[in-house]
């Protein structure tokens, strides 16, 4: 829904839609937007992890 808006950039899935060009397989796609969206989430996503992980990660002694 969100890739057929032309809000495929601000959404994971919708992301991964685009991608794949699932919706329209002669659709060109602007790689710089694509792969920026793709850097911002993967760098975001990984940082919360990596946040939670250090702190609520269980210490062995």
């Amino acid at each position: 829904m969100f890739a057929a808006q032309g809000w495929g950039y601000a959404f994971p899935y919708s992301l991964l839609c685009m991608g794949m060009r699932a919706n329209n397989p002669l659709m060109e796609l602007n790689f710089v937007p694509f792969l920026t969206s793709a850097a911002i989430y993967t760098a975001v996503f990984t940082l919360l992890s990596v946040w939670y992980l250090w702190r609520h990660d269980v210490a062995t002694e």
